[in-house]
């Protein structure tokens, strides 16, 4: 199995293509031998085959981290759901994948097989390596017969997805980290570890690929520099350059502006005429205009940063798109005198820096799409 993992390093790969690669096709490779072997005899090599994974992801996106610290290595093995990179552990799934196999085919087996053939010891070690809370599985004496009677629906995922519940909540919860997790497991933020790269627009050049996962890694974007705080005074934490004063004209008005070219080319793309608005120093005016359905729409795109020192002062960062919700809010009583005044609907379209979508631009994309 090494040359997959070695083929995915070829410099013709991009980070992206190759990362994609690595979750979704290197992972079932190691599914079906944990389904028909119990763990006992797969523990070696599933501690093997998830070496070979991680050392993978830490050459694929450029994590200069020797050793790994073990938050690093929790958040890549997490699922997506829960703010992770969904490089599953084999060690932790394949209890998980030899008792589903097992209740799947308990039914298909003759009654007197499933009480002399099948080794109690077995499923035994099994049930002890997916002792977590709030999961409920049957006695290992019971088990097949259980299955048998009643075939348990998706029993592999619902172990693993408990087993990984329980590994969330062992991540440090400095507020910080909280804030960041959360925002990470809303709708939109894992959009870009997903995307197939066939289009330029869903494609990232590996230095952005690289950044975007130090981001969500919550790790420096320079780990050489050894600074510890900016020239605002701030102190220099990961994400500092999220909400330094220094960049809010500079870096944070660029990344404005190429969000916004790329909703242009998507809304002309779909056929619609979107109208630029001069912007002034004092942003009185919305982005753009757009005459949808026969309905004149304000648009203002915004994006804010879950976990800056004034969403968690306020508490907002520790509530689902809770940073989200009150950009909202601040852009709709902005503009709606401006919005009454022309007759017109304003829609606020504002992102997390996590990629969370808001509720108003999930509706926004998904009435243009359809």
């Amino acid at each position: 199995m090494e040359p997959f993992f070695r083929a995915l390093r070829h410099p013709q790969f991009t980070a992206q293509a190759a990362f994609l690669l690595l979750r979704v096709c290197a992972l079932p490779k190691f599914n079906y031998t944990c389904r028909t072997l119990p763990p006992r005899l797969t523990s070696e090599a599933c501690a093997a085959f998830d070496r070979l994974v991680l050392r993978s992801a830490v050459d694929i996106l450029h994590l200069e981290l020797d050793p790994l610290p073990a938050e690093v290595g929790t958040l890549l093995t997490l699922p997506m759901r829960h703010g992770g990179f969904g490089l599953r552990s084999m060690m932790d799934t394949a209890s998980a994948a030899f008792l589903g196999s097992l209740a799947t085919a308990a039914r298909h087996l003759p009654s007197p097989e499933l009480l002399r053939d099948t080794p109690l010891a077995r499923i035994e070690h099994a049930l002890s390596l997916c002792q977590v809370p709030r999961l409920r599985l049957p006695a290992a004496n019971a088990f097949l017969a259980c299955a048998a009677r009643r075939p348990p629906k998706a029993l592999q995922h619902v172990i693993a997805s408990a087993i990984e519940d329980f590994r969330m909540w062992s991540v440090d919860s400095a507020p910080g980290l909280s804030s960041h997790l959360l925002s990470l497991r809303q709708t939109g933020a894992s959009n870009w570890l997903t995307a197939i790269p066939s289009r330029p627009e869903h494609s990232l050049p590996n230095g952005d690929f690289y950044l975007a996962a130090q981001l969500r890694l919550r790790l420096t974007p320079c780990p050489s520099i050894y600074v510890t705080h900016c020239a605002c005074g701030g102190e220099l934490l990961p994400d500092h350059f999220m909400v330094c004063k220094h960049l809010r004209r500079r870096s944070v008005t660029v990344r404005h502006t190429i969000l916004l070219q790329l909703l242009v080319s998507f809304l002309r793309e779909a056929g619609l005429s979107p109208i630029p608005e001069l912007r002034t120093d004092d942003g009185e005016r919305p982005d753009l205009r757009l005459y949808l359905d026969g309905c004149l729409l304000m648009l203002d795109l915004s994006v804010t940063h879950p976990s800056s020192p004034s969403a968690l002062r306020s508490g907002r960062g520790l509530r689902p798109l809770g940073a989200a919700r009150q950009r909202e809010y601040e852009k709709r009583q902005k503009y709606a005198e401006l919005a009454a005044l022309e007759d017109a609907t304003f829609v606020p379209l504002v992102l997390e820096s996590t990629g969370a979508l808001a509720e108003d631009l999930r509706q926004f994309l998904h009435r243009i799409s359809s």
